[in-house]
């Protein structure tokens, strides 16, 4: 049963959790739907319904929410096993920052992040000072084992003279667009071996990979290779914030910045040691809640993008998916495609390598997140709460139907065109409905590939859903508000099917990284953390999360407000 009060849906499993796998397949196969066609930006009850496929609720509903939590920080972390690939774009001018230990520019592939306080946690505290905590995996104070040295930097500031014991920030500025990169969907940089860094290996043509940890550098490697023949800049990933694998940064970067990290005390001018030994401790806190405040300020960053990396474009058009093409989870916790056949695996990567080929141009294709974002942001609350109203032990039915009637009404007469007497209520709001779903699911381009079919039969078949269920809630309790102020006898006995029917889509859309939030506001010094799978200042998926009755770790639907203090008191950054 969907939850009465979301606020306890962690001791409640979804009605859906009963079936671990389901058929998501489409009824055709829309990689070989031959012809779109190309019209205006406009709909009417008619528009583009040519373009439509025939696709399962569940299957629209994983690619609707694929393409809402594109580039969605929360959407990431909630949803965490992806098994769809996006290509991206990223626009010449944007910076991106890598930090290593000798400050040369790598000669191969390597890690860049789309924000400074990314790179900056993980070397900024590799020097010598009080309270230095231990460092990456690989030993206290040392550099990731695949950081090496690189070439000179061409033109821009020179590098660092070696073996200072300093780290390095380095920021390069895109000179050239990144036109042939791809988004990983889901917590992609999490280092685990439950599902979320699936997408890698399967690209990498890798198997039976027992360590994450140790295998990413292979996969990224192996992926690089696999990219020379078309061109491939590289892909993205999320840990606390979004990096980017970049395969050669020769090719399209230019070095703007290399910043020889000091160390702490330093840059206060202190010593390492104090003279006076009783301030010593004291010292040594102070130096603790820097750290912290670096580990926090890397929280903020990521919580950012909540709403959306910017920096980064996509192409729909070109979007490739597992969802259509085999068994996939309804869960986003525990489906897996690391497994498929060589054929589907095969089959995906040579799709890619064909729609990346010729590069990205998100410029000419719908941006249907935009249109996802306005689905969600328009019908949550009436879906949240219906759904409040309908569970409540305190309303009577005649409360609950007045309270519906109050949540439903305007948007169900934005769509109901008056006609006069000769036409019935009921085939009126049948043309209502009909214009409700054109206007909150239509391209804004023509749909020129199989890739904008499918999203947008997606959408479609989503939002038919979200309106039929809006109107049938209007519907059911305006039944009820005739009868009870024309005196007439009431029947109330709709509203435990309603009741029904709304559990049934609520579990069918999973849009818990909408309603997952903090039940507080948070302080200018805090933010509502989602946590992280990967490694964060509050550790490896474990601040903020539960097991449930299967023994899978989940994120808590009720979010934490965190400073830098909730980190001092959680121990420190634990990598």
């Amino acid at each position: 049963m969907y939850l009465a009060s979301l606020e306890t849906r962690k001791h409640l499993p979804y009605v859906a959790g009963s079936v671990v796998f389901i058929v998501v397949t489409l009824l055709v196969n829309p990689w070989s739907v031959g012809h779109f066609i190309d019209h205006t930006a406009t709909f009417g009850e008619e528009a583009g319904d040519g373009l439509l496929l025939p696709i399962t609720r569940e299957n629209a509903s994983a690619i609707f929410n694929t393409v809402q939590g594109a580039l969605r920080n929360k959407n990431a972390q909630v949803e965490p096993i992806g098994v769809s690939f996006i290509p991206a774009y990223i626009p010449e001018g944007t910076l991106l920052y890598h930090g290593n230990g000798d400050g040369q520019i790598p000669e191969g592939l390597e890690w860049v992040a789309m924000d400074h306080e990314f790179s900056y946690t993980f070397i900024a505290d590799r020097g010598k000072h009080p309270g230095k905590h231990p460092g990456p995996p690989g030993g206290p104070g040392k550099p990731p084992s695949h950081w090496k040295p690189g070439k000179r930097p061409g033109p821009g500031p020179p590098a660092p003279s070696g073996g200072s014991g300093h780290t390095s920030m380095l920021t390069f500025r895109v000179r050239e667009p990144l036109s042939r990169m791809i988004l990983l969907d889901g917590s992609s940089a999490a280092k685990t071996t439950s599902g979320e860094m699936d997408q890698q290996f399967l690209l990498a043509n890798m198997k039976d990979i027992d360590n994450p940890l140790f295998g990413e550098f292979e996969a990224a490697e192996r992926i690089c290779e696999w990219g020379k023949s078309f061109g491939l800049d590289g892909f993205i990933r999320i840990e606390m914030g979004y990096e980017a694998v970049i395969c050669d940064f020769f090719d399209k970067l230019e070095l703007v910045s290399n910043i020889t990290v000091d160390w702490a005390n330093n840059t206060l001018n202190l010593p390492i040691k104090l003279s006076d030994e009783s301030l010593n401790e004291e010292y040594t806190d102070l130096f603790k809640s820097i750290s912290a405040m670096e580990g926090y300020d890397q929280i903020r960053a990521g919580n950012v993008h909540d709403k959306r990396d910017g920096r980064i474009l996509l192409d729909f058009s070109k979007f490739q998916t597992m969802l259509n093409r085999t068994y996939v989870g309804t869960d986003p916790y525990t489906r897996r495609i690391y497994n498929v056949s060589s054929d589907l695996r095969e089959g995906i990567r040579d799709d890619l390598a064909r729609v990346l080929k010729p590069g990205t141009n998100p410029y000419q294709s719908t941006n249907w997140q935009l249109m996802t974002t306005e689905i969600v942001e328009k019908f949550s609350p009436i879906l949240r709460l219906i759904n409040q109203t309908l569970s409540s032990d305190e309303a009577t039915d005649l409360e609950k139907a007045k309270n519906i009637t109050v949540f439903t009404t305007n948007t169900v007469r934005r769509f109901a065109q008056w006609s006069g007497a000769d036409v019935s209520m009921e085939s009126g709001l049948e043309r209502a409905k009909l214009l409700a779903v054109k206007e909150y699911a239509h391209p804004l381009e023509p749909v020129a590939s199989a890739s904008d079919a499918l999203i947008y039969s997606s959408l479609h078949k989503v939002t038919e859903m979200i309106v039929d269920a809006v109107f049938e809630s209007f519907t059911v309790s305006r039944t009820i508000i005739n009868s009870y102020f024309l005196k007439e006898d009431i029947d109330f006995s709709p509203l435990e099917k309603l009741q029904s029917d709304m559990i049934d889509l609520l579990n069918t859309l999973r849009w818990d990284s909408t309603f997952y939030r903090c039940s507080e506001t948070c302080a200018w010094d805090e933010v509502c953390y989602t946590p992280s799978w990967g490694p964060s200042p509050l550790g490896w998926g474990q601040f903020g999360t539960y097991e449930d009755a299967d023994g899978k770790r989940r994120i808590e639907p009720d979010l934490r407000c965190v400073s830098y203090k909730t980190i001092l008191g959680h121990g420190g950054r634990p990598f």
